[in-house]
């Protein structure tokens, strides 16, 4: 979702090796893209987010513990 032709970081949720994962891609402090596997409820709601313009910012995100279901 979105795109990121370059990033300063990636803040990775969730397990790689579990193959269940998201993949935050960050480009001056602002979510740019996100990638998953594993996440299809996630995604969605990171699709709608992005769509509204009202993503959270990485500091917000950077817990493992957030939950991207409980978003409005």
């Amino acid at each position: 979702i979105g795109y990121a032709k370059r990033w300063d970081d990636i803040i990775i949720q969730g397990d790689v090796s579990s193959q269940e994962f998201l993949a935050l891609y960050v480009k001056d402090n602002r979510i740019v893209a996100v990638a998953g596997n594993n996440k299809e409820k996630e995604l969605a709601a990171i699709h709608e987010l992005m769509t509204h313009k009202a993503m959270p910012s990485p500091t917000q995100v950077n817990d493992n513990a957030f939950d991207w279901l409980a978003q409005p």
